[in-house]
């Protein structure tokens, strides 16, 4: 797969072709994402989370959302709002698969940035609800001690 092509067609916001190239190549999520935070680490270009937003419009997966929660909590958390439109992704991508760890950690991310959109409570309980799903999860074993739980 040639790469530049498909982040240049983003960058035009030529996303149907995009999407085309992304079939065609039989590219999955998990490649995606690496495709994608790649890219906006290197371009800083907005249309890369939004090239995700028009897959979300066709095809809303937990994936999709954690891809784009991760591009504005990540390469793109410079830009104004974007720790609110990540926590908005990764609420949306556990509501979508209740059992995700992936985003449940995210909020708990979500919870030391400075806008500290996730509350203390609310962090606990999730913290807790990660080791439910699996007992030996660092993220949520670490949150737990630092906050004396």
């Amino acid at each position: 797969m040639d790469r530049e092509l498909f982040i240049s067609l983003i960058l035009k916001g030529e996303y149907n072709e995009a999407e085309l190239y992304l079939t065609s190549n039989k590219i999955n999520e998990d490649e995606l994402e690496n495709i994608l935070m790649y890219a906006a680490y290197q371009e800083n270009n907005i249309s890369i989370y939004t090239f995700v937003v028009n897959l979300l419009l066709k095809d809303e997966t937990a994936k999709l959302h954690q891809i784009a929660c991760g591009l504005m909590s990540n390469p793109l958390c410079f830009i104004e709002g974007a720790y609110s439109t990540a926590y908005y992704h990764a609420k949306r991508a556990v509501q979508i698969e209740p059992s995700d760890v992936a985003s449940k950690e995210i909020l708990l991310f979500l919870h030391i940035v400075p806008e500290q959109l996730v509350s203390k409570e609310e962090a606990i309980r999730i913290a807790k609800e990660i080791l439910e799903i699996d007992p030996l999860n660092k993220t949520a074993l670490n949150f737990l001690s630092e906050k004396q739980v």
